[in-house]
């Protein structure tokens, strides 16, 4: 498994809620079972729940706790680089607390785990097109982090028709 994820991949969805953190989980301790030295990172969590006055991502710490992980604070803050509490698409979520998701803060963190770590598994938020700003897209990030993608799907009808849409997608063909 490990020579198929040589560096991480990038896991993303068709949409929301299809089970990214879950799979994303499972990737990344099976890697570590294996010995692979790998992390998670959540680049964006919208939804993301506060305690002690800090705002956390319920998706990374899934994926810590999967991966058998306790990242110092330092890590830790690449690993979730933005944090919103309002569930919403990232670029919503960016503009209601007037912050701005910035391609090159999200592939910085990614390098300095890339540099502590063998592989990294990065867990999107919402679908493969879910805007992060104005002109950019999860699917940006995807190629700006030059990592394979796992696209998870709902299992049902109609399911086909939503995967090849955004294969098609004009997004999709600058990868």
């Amino acid at each position: 498994m490990s020579a198929g994820l040589a560096g991480g991949c990038f896991v993303t969805g068709t949409d929301t809620c299809v089970g990214k953190t879950l799979v994303a989980g499972a990737l990344l301790s099976a890697l570590r079972a294996s010995g692979v030295n790998a992390a998670p990172m959540k680049p964006v969590q919208t939804g993301a729940l506060a305690r002690g006055g800090r705002l956390w991502s319920p998706d990374l710490e899934f994926c810590l706790r999967a991966g058998g992980l306790r990242p110092e604070p330092d890590t830790k803050r690449h690993m979730a680089p933005y944090l919103f509490k309002d569930a919403c698409s990232p670029h919503l979520a960016a503009g209601r607390v007037r912050s701005a998701i910035v391609l090159s803060t999200l592939t910085r963190s990614f390098r300095a785990l890339g540099r502590a770590f063998e592989a990294v598994i990065v867990e999107g938020a919402g679908g493969v097109l879910a805007p992060l700003g104005e002109r950019v897209v999860m699917a940006d990030l995807i190629k700006a982090l030059k990592l394979p993608a796992v696209l998870v799907a709902r299992l049902g009808l109609g399911t086909l028709n939503i995967i090849i849409c955004t294969m098609k997608s004009h997004y999709l063909k600058r990868l």
